[in-house]
């Protein structure tokens, strides 16, 4: 399975006299819709937070440290669920965008 957090490409190194084909690395950014649910059960309301741009990988560690430093949440205790939702097909793959977490009463 490819590294999705990097993506190779040739490039053309240029200097003062020459110029020469090489091959690079670099790191792939994608968006990160974090939403949250909280209320009581009979009552709950969902809110998108934030679109941040992120290296895919680790996505519900970054939306709980997002929810943690904005002073959404004191503890990861405090979260029910995490979850992706809206699966997108790109380029013949699916990407998982958007995470929803449910934070409890």
């Amino acid at each position: 399975m490819p590294n999705q957090r990097i993506h190779g490409l040739e490039v053309i190194k240029v200097d003062k006299e020459d110029t020469n084909f090489a091959f690079d690395s670099l790191a792939v950014e994608e968006p990160l819709e974090i939403q949250i649910e909280f209320g009581a059960k009979k009552n709950r309301v969902r809110n998108s937070i934030s679109v941040t741009m992120r290296t895919p990988q680790h996505d519900s560690d970054l939306a709980i440290g997002f929810l943690f430093t904005e002073g959404i949440i004191a503890s990861y205790k405090q979260i029910k669920s995490i979850q992706f939702f809206m699966p997108i097909i790109y380029k013949y793959e699916t990407k998982l965008n958007a995470l929803i977490i449910k934070i409890k009463n």
